[in-house]
């Protein structure tokens, strides 16, 4: 549908310069002009920072990750010995910076913190998503955008529990507004702080650096410490935490998600259907004919943009390769320019149509139906994830005050811990997470088992060696001792 419609159709027209039989004196410059849109982006900001706060009343979980992000910010503030980049999660500068910066002011305000920050951003690439998509195409293709970006696989729960990836969305649809202003100097800065989060970015700041450069000899002092403080945080912090500058990189290797098949060419072709099933397919497609057309009319700017979301794509795919996992939630920047740019050149070309242009357009609202209506059907799955996650962490907290509370807790030489539980109870006994390392064997063990376990417990008693006991239970969690005499309830276990 989308290719049958007038190709110039699908992306705006270029300006055309007016023809003036002379020369007109040039106007004077609107003093207000610059001051209105500095006041609206305050406004912007606000309002994001503001929703984003009042959205704690709902939920303040967090993922894996992001606890681990708060344990580093905590460590790094207090000067903490324990601070450690050797475990998972891996190193990521921006969201260690945000949570030092908050617990330098209060211990325990790096969470709400990096939630309000990082709702912050998935609520701003909400907004440039629209002000990109009606730019080009109108307020029906904004409302298209925003729309089709909230269906993009988990969205809702990754937004929700502090995942990195919706803020870099917000950074990425927000450099690509200002470039699309002419403001380069914006853009470098945006690029740079999603190079502080993703990797896939650096190619990119890469050439933004050096057209800045070129362009913009003023701003020389600038590009240059952008682009040598990324290396230095990136490798640096590394280096400071694990005594190595390559150990983030060697835990993403390592990973579940890494070596689960298929690897290799494989599965990069895999990284590249992923990419394809990011966003619904009517405005996937209407944005790769959109991209074709930006070509054939020379838009650069239109292609420019394009050409970096392709190559994000391309970069994670190469990655995967190299034995990097190749992750959906990777690309969900490219997501957003997907459907900023992908839902106008949808409009647009419908609104080219020479004739039947009710006929395409109820097609089109079919075939946009027919792909949304899956994926509206998992958002109340992505809504109970975040529940979910809350039960389930409250629970452990219940389990560790069942069994006695932090300091009977840490009277166990070897206490194991359920891995993406990890950061949060650390977190919130205020341990590092390597108290919770795997004993060999381990003395304690929390358990989350979320399906019946009473066979499991049977089985466990059943063993002769060595001896397990139950020793207290909250929801599915269970707490259970390891090793020959032990009783329950003991604050150490019996010395062999």
């Amino acid at each position: 549908m989308v290719a049958s419609a007038p190709a110039e159709m699908l992306v705006p027209p270029p300006p055309v310069a007016a023809r003036r039989p002379r020369r007109a004196p040039p106007r004077a410059p609107r003093a207000g002009g610059a001051r209105a849109r500095r006041h609206r982006a305050v406004w912007v900001v606000l309002g994001c920072v503001g929703v984003a706060a009042a959205s704690l009343a709902l939920s303040r979980e967090l993922s894996f990750d992001a606890w681990g992000w708060m344990l580093w910010g905590r460590e790094l503030a207090t000067g903490h010995p324990a601070f450690s980049t050797a475990d998972y999660p891996s190193w990521k500068p921006l969201p260690a910076l945000v949570s030092t910066a908050a617990s330098l002011l209060s211990t325990g305000a790096a969470p709400v913190a990096w939630l309000v920050v990082e709702r912050a951003g998935a609520l701003a690439a909400l907004v440039f998503g629209w002000r990109i998509a009606a730019r080009l195409g109108g307020p029906l293709a904004g409302a298209l955008a925003v729309v089709s970006l909230v269906l993009a696989p988990h969205w809702i729960d990754d937004s929700a529990m502090g995942v990195v990836e919706p803020l870099v969305a917000g950074l990425v649809l927000a450099a690509v507004d200002a470039y699309l202003r002419g403001r380069g100097r914006t853009v470098l800065v945006l690029l740079w702080l999603v190079a502080l989060a993703r990797v896939e970015v650096w190619p990119i700041l890469a050439v933004v650096a050096v057209w800045r450069w070129r362009t913009a000899p003023r701003d020389r002092p600038l590009v240059a410490g952008l682009v040598a403080s990324v290396g230095v945080v990136w490798f640096g912090g590394d280096w400071l935490g694990s005594g190595s500058p390559f150990t983030g990189g060697s835990l993403a290797r390592e990973s579940s998600e890494a070596v689960q098949p298929p690897v290799g060419v494989v599965g990069a072709l895999l990284v590249l259907w992923r990419a394809l099933l990011l966003v619904i397919a009517p405005v996937t497609a209407a944005a790769l004919a959109g991209l074709v057309v930006a070509v054939r009319r020379r838009r650069r700017d239109l292609v420019a943009v394009g050409s970096a979301a392709v190559a994000w794509v391309l970069i994670t795919a190469v990655m995967r390769v190299l034995g990097y996992a190749g992750l959906s939630r990777f690309m969900v920047p490219v997501a957003a320019v997907v459907c900023a740019f992908g839902a106008p050149a949808l409009v647009r070309g419908i609104r080219g149509l020479p004739r039947r242009r009710g006929l395409a357009t109820a097609i089109a609202l079919v075939a946009c139906a027919a792909f949304a209506v899956p994926a509206v059907g998992v958002l109340p799955g992505q809504v109970d994830a975040v529940r979910t996650a809350q039960r389930r962490d409250r629970d452990a907290l219940a389990l560790v005050r069942a069994i006695g509370g932090r300091r009977e807790l840490m009277g166990w030489p070897h206490l194991a811990l359920s891995q993406w539980e990890q950061t949060r109870l650390a977190w919130q006994l205020g341990l590092p997470a390597r108290a919770f390392h795997m004993g060999n064997p381990p003395d304690l063990l929390l358990v989350y088992l979320p399906e019946p376990w009473p066979s499991l417990q049977r089985l466990f008693i059943s063993l002769p060696a060595p001896r397990v006991r139950v020793v207290g239970q909250v929801g599915p969690w269970v707490a259970i001792t390891v090793g020959p005499g032990l009783q329950p309830g003991a604050h150490r276990p019996a010395r062999r």
